[in-house]
């Protein structure tokens, strides 16, 4: 080795970088694939609405119907809507400024599933925020509270405005690990 410097130079060197590549690999493998999107997915299911009548074609429950199931359920310890056909990118408009976020409509204990705890500000949603005549209420992402307000602890109760006439009371601010449906 004294012999060859620039011979094990080289080697001690590929190898560095080597390791580097595949330990940076592994984190990212790690965090993406392997890490469950949310807390115990062992214990989480998918229950839908089929139409039988188009071959098992899956069909969206109305927010009357899922509350029936969630009222009436004896095998599930807490069930959440999530209206994957309504989530989408849009303009919000905060305090006269327009951010571009993706919103996703939940219901139910939607957070008591995604999340691994508390809010960092705020709540979380509540099953009357979902009777009729409730104002509509939103938690919001961490990321889009940092770039909406730069984490003003007062975000919280400003209203947010979409589509020129639809608004939500701003309840809760979620942080980055409840991130389902991604990017929401």
């Amino acid at each position: 080795m004294s012999r060859h410097r620039s011979a094990t130079t080289l080697t001690v060197l590929t190898l560095s970088v080597g390791i580097g590549v595949v330990t940076a690999l592994f984190a990212v493998i790690e965090s993406v694939l392997l890490q469950p999107i949310v807390p115990h997915q062992d214990r989480v299911v998918r229950v839908s609405m089929l139409d039988t009548a188009r071959g098992n074609f899956p069909i969206s429950l109305s927010l009357p119907e899922f509350d029936l199931w969630r009222q009436q359920t004896r095998s599930f310890d807490v069930l959440a809507a999530v209206d994957h056909a309504a989530t989408g990118n849009i303009g919000v408009v905060v305090s006269g400024q327009v951010s571009a976020v993706r919103m996703s409509p939940v219901a139910g204990d939607f957070f008591a599933i995604v999340s691994r705890g508390r809010p960092l500000l705020g709540r979380w949603l509540r099953e009357s925020d979902a009777f009729p005549g409730a104002e509509a209420v939103a938690v919001v992402s961490e990321g889009f509270w940092r770039r909406a307000s730069g984490g003003d602890p007062a975000f919280v109760g400003r209203r947010l405005t979409w589509g020129g006439n639809r608004t939500a009371v701003v309840v809760g601010v979620a942080p980055a690990d409840a991130d389902y449906p991604l990017d929401t």
